[in-house]
């Protein structure tokens, strides 16, 4: 699932969000810049298509008892579609569940927004501080739904049935014509949705 990466252009040599998704005044969404060719062989940087959302998970106390975890996802500034929300539902709360929960929340956000009309876009990056959430939907998820989500230890993978929902929802919007790619980023280029993702746990 390699075409599932998402390969960020340089902008002076940067390649990092902070230069590579343009926030728009006035706009409910963030936007990837891409690479533009001239005809006569040149090329620019301009803003393109493509939708970035951010995404990230939250636990405060993880691994304990009292663990509270929330969900954040990051639409650009101010926008209305942005989210922060507490992890419910009967299963664990952890910080790794947390951020599979919020890539889902945000696909399934992109989903009905194409689906009712209120957004238009063939390319879509979600955006993740996890290596965990990238690596599955990029490297793993398929050979996991070969053999039953079944790890090289002959162990059920963890957190199954929330990958299974993260890649079926990625399959649907795939199905609508959307390109749907994973960029890991450090954590430093994530604060939204961070900030997003604690709001979330601290209401739990």
């Amino acid at each position: 699932m390699s075409e599932r990466i998402y390969h960020p252009p340089s902008v002076k040599g940067t390649s990092t969000p902070d230069v590579v998704v343009s926030h728009r005044e006035g706009s409910d969404f963030s936007l990837l810049k891409q690479r533009r060719f001239l005809r006569n062989g040149d090329s620019y940087i301009g803003r393109g298509p493509g939708l970035a959302v951010f995404v990230d998970g939250c636990c405060l106390d993880n691994g304990t008892p009292n663990a509270r975890a929330g969900m954040g996802v990051y639409f650009g500034p101010g926008s209305p579609h942005n989210i922060s929300r507490p992890l419910g539902g009967n299963g664990p709360k952890t910080n790794q569940r947390a951020e599979i929960r919020a890539a889902v929340l945000a696909l399934g956000k992109v989903y009905r927004l194409l689906r009712f009309g209120d957004l238009c876009t063939s390319h879509l990056a979600i955006i993740s501080d996890s290596a965990h959430v990238v690596n599955s939907m990029t490297k793993w998820v398929e050979k996991w739904r070969n053999n039953g989500y079944i790890s090289a230890r002959g162990e059920r993978v963890v957190n199954a049935r929330d990958l299974m929902e993260l890649d079926g929802i990625t399959r649907n919007l795939e199905d609508m014509g959307v390109a749907v790619r994973f960029w890991r980023v450090d954590r430093e280029y994530n604060g939204e949705a961070d900030e997003l993702a604690r709001d979330g746990a601290r209401c739990a």
